[in-house]
């Protein structure tokens, strides 16, 4: 119930939890500039992380790396990431970064055609990460999951709306869902 008692109390380096966790304490002024000088990693994944909440904790964790950590379940958890900087205050969400190692991301239009840079669409991820499908519910499998007619690779489609980066040297902004 006390996040920051319990960081402090129990001494750990590493973090990682859902941002909503960093808001409430934010909210609950918990985290003060240099209250948790042990922390060396912190980690945040599944769900938007706001940059109110990001900067505070990088405040509260000063020797700590901010990471904010992309991905659906059907991309086995984590597929992208984002290290939080200066540069990212702000920002109303953390950007949720870049493809790992032997992930590919791809952002559609409603018809499923690739957007320009600096456009916005829905994400599709594709890699050794992504699920086979839904157990016994091949409808919504298919909706899903699509082959690349072209290469023949496996899609996820994520229902997240992204903006494609304008330099591949840029992180992926989070913009919201496709469905409520």
């Amino acid at each position: 119930m006390l996040p920051a008692d319990y960081i402090r109390r129990s001494g750990i380096t590493v973090w990682f939890s859902v941002p909503s966790v960093a808001v409430l304490m934010n909210r609950l002024r918990q985290m003060e500039p240099g209250a948790f000088p042990q922390l060396k990693l912190s980690l945040f994944c599944g769900e938007a992380l706001p940059g109110e909440a990001a900067a505070a904790w990088a405040a509260a964790a000063p020797n700590s790396i901010v990471e904010n950590l992309y991905g659906p379940t059907e991309v086995t958890l984590a597929c992208m990431a984002h290290r939080w900087t200066a540069a990212d205050a702000g920002k109303a969400i953390v950007p949720i970064g870049s493809p790992f190692a032997g992930m590919n991301a791809r952002v559609v239009s409603a018809d499923r055609t690739p957007v320009g840079p600096g456009e916005v669409g829905e994400l599709m991820m594709s890699g050794p990460q992504v699920a086979l499908g839904y157990l016994d519910d091949k409808a919504k499998t298919d909706a899903a999951f699509i082959v690349d007619p072209a290469t023949g690779g496996r899609w996820y489609r994520t229902g997240d709306l992204v903006r494609l980066p304008d330099d591949v040297s840029e992180p992926f902004e989070y913009l919201g869902r496709l469905d409520h």
